[in-house]
């Protein structure tokens, strides 16, 4: 499946090891949640991996699902990643995950970023609110 908005394509593919090496550092240091969590999600069809690409320049990979609560959906941005840091990558995929959002019947979008995160930024400017603070202790 291809959704588009604005030459931003979101191509849905499988897992494979580009997308592992890119989003290593997405999945950040919580070493109850790995990479391979993530690989397991989307191989498990829990979540989609998809390509992102501007023309015929990819930018990198997002992991999105839907979470059904309540009386709302909301889509649910597990991990994304651009490549060699493309500057641009979060402002020009965010529109594109806004209508892919409302396609799906999604009444918001959510993403949980680890501390210091480079992209609170493109996030903030794209109207994204902080709603929560978490935090989390180990103990095993």
């Amino acid at each position: 499946m291809v959704e588009q908005t604005q030459n931003v394509n979101l191509k849905s593919v499988a897992w494979n090891e580009q997308a592992a090496i890119l989003l290593q550092g997405a999945a950040g240091v919580d070493p109850t949640y790995t990479l391979d969590d993530l690989r397991r999600e989307v191989i498990e069809g829990h979540a989609t991996l998809y390509l992102v690409s501007l023309g015929a320049d990819a930018l990198g990979y997002v992991v999105l699902w839907v979470d059904d609560f309540g009386r709302t959906r909301e889509l649910v941005i597990q991990a994304g990643e651009a490549f060699r840091n493309h500057k641009s990558a979060a402002r020009l995929t965010l529109p594109a995950l806004e209508n892919f959002a409302r396609s799906r019947g999604c009444a918001s979008m959510r993403t949980h970023v680890a501390g210091g995160s480079r992209f609170i930024g493109s996030l903030r400017d794209a109207g994204f609110r902080k709603t929560e603070v978490v935090f989390k202790k180990g103990v095993v």
